[in-house]
């Protein structure tokens, strides 16, 4: 079975917006490691309001540039 994947911009803590949406999920607190810990990062950081606490292991940053 072939699985199709959207194109075009798409970022992972809008999948996780969505997801807690359909979940009927308010408020979460969330919990990441690594890429799991960057995207619970940017959604508290895009959506504050709609998180109640983190705890982020080795997050990094998905958006920064070194220069």
């Amino acid at each position: 079975r072939r699985l199709d994947i959207a194109e075009g911009d798409w970022e992972f803590h809008e999948d996780l917006r969505a997801l807690l949406a359909h979940l009927g999920v308010h408020r979460p607190t969330l919990v990441g490691l690594s890429l799991g810990a960057a995207t619970a990062l940017d959604y508290a950081l895009t959506y504050p309001d709609d998180v109640q606490a983190a705890l982020l292991v080795s997050p990094g940053f998905l958006h920064m540039t070194y220069t």
